[in-house]
């Protein structure tokens, strides 16, 4: 009888460490209009309380939806002589001129709006 051969091994494969593949990088949300997109902006009020500014926020922005809609409202408190206001400003001006223009449209509407310089 004939020797049997040893079956023969398979070969030993090592896998090789490959580099882990980034994922892509998540795209950016479109900006607000009144994200830093611009620098300049406009004041709608100065209020005596939050609670106030996000109530005058929702009153305005169905008044003037077309314009507003859009847009999110900054509240900013600040102190002057020792009393507290809170701002209601919306941002995203590129320009001065630009927050004048979006102003104009809103006094059309009998609706405050001032370029904030302050």
């Amino acid at each position: 009888m004939p020797a049997k051969a040893a079956p023969e091994k398979p070969p030993v494969v090592t896998p090789v460490p490959q580099k882990p593949v980034a994922a892509p990088a998540p795209e950016p949300a479109p900006a607000a209009k009144n994200a830093s997109a611009g620098q300049f902006m406009v004041q709608l009020a100065a209020l005596g309380s939050d609670a106030d500014a996000k109530a005058t926020w929702s009153k305005l922005s169905k008044q003037a939806s077309d314009l507003l809609s859009d847009r999110e409202p900054t509240i900013e408190q600040k102190t002057i002589n020792g009393h507290v206001f809170y701002r209601l400003r919306l941002g995203g001006f590129e320009t001065s001129q630009a927050a004048r223009a979006f102003c104009v449209r809103l006094h059309a509407r009998s609706i405050a709006c001032t370029p904030a310089v302050f």
